[in-house]
């Protein structure tokens, strides 16, 4: 699996709610998360995308470690509410 550019855990702000339920669903992913302050945390979406892989099998894991909060040349909803997306298209072909 390749998990291309996205936001990093210090620019990924998601409330309790979200750390718990996600904690629900898989109890072993504490470390896709910093400790909540003010019902707040930081969460790490290539880590939660890491677990929910290994759990399915997946063990050869790439990421792409460019924000697309920071960097410019990408998109992102968080830094200025564009709607715009990326996508990455991936096949395989038999010869």
């Amino acid at each position: 699996a390749w998990l291309g550019p996205h936001i990093q855990q210090p620019q990924y702000e998601v409330d309790e709610h979200f750390v718990v339920n996600f904690l629900k669903q898989h109890p072993q992913s504490h470390q896709a998360f910093t400790p909540i302050k003010s019902g707040r945390s930081q969460a790490s979406l290539s880590v939660m995308a890491r677990i929910q892989l290994l759990e399915m099998g997946v063990t050869q894991i790439e990421t792409a470690d460019q924000c697309t909060f920071l960097d410019p040349n990408h998109y992102s909803w968080r830094q200025n509410n564009t709607a715009n997306r990326m996508a990455s298209m991936l096949w395989m072909t038999t010869k």
